[in-house]
C-alpha cells in the first residue's frame, strides 16, 4: 500500500507512560488487522496490555524550586 493512502491518528496525551515515542509497536499489529479484515480498525489496547508491552527506561528525577506569589503563582 503506497504510505498516501495511510492514515495514523496518534494520540498525544499526558499518562501515556512512555507509549509515545518513536517506536511505536502497536502500529505494527494495528496494520496486520486492518489487512487480514480488509477495513481501517481502531486497536486499543487495556491498560494491562499496554502495560505487558512497554518499554522500560530507566529511573529518573527532577527537582524544582519556585518562588510564589500571594496567589500562588510561580514568579521565580
Amino acid at each position: 500500500m503506497s504510505p498516501d493512502r495511510v492514515l495514523i491518528h496518534k494520540m498525544m496525551l499526558g499518562g501515556g507512560f512512555g507509549r509515545r515515542g518513536i517506536f511505536q509497536d502497536f502500529v505494527r499489529q494495528a496494520v496486520l488487522i486492518a489487512k487480514a479484515v480488509g477495513q481501517p480498525v481502531k486497536l486499543v489496547w487495556t491498560r494491562e496490555e499496554d502495560i505487558r508491552h512497554d518499554f522500560y527506561r530507566p529511573v529518573a528525577m527532577a527537582r524544582m524550586i519556585a518562588g510564589l506569589d500571594a496567589n500562588g503563582m510561580p514568579i521565580a
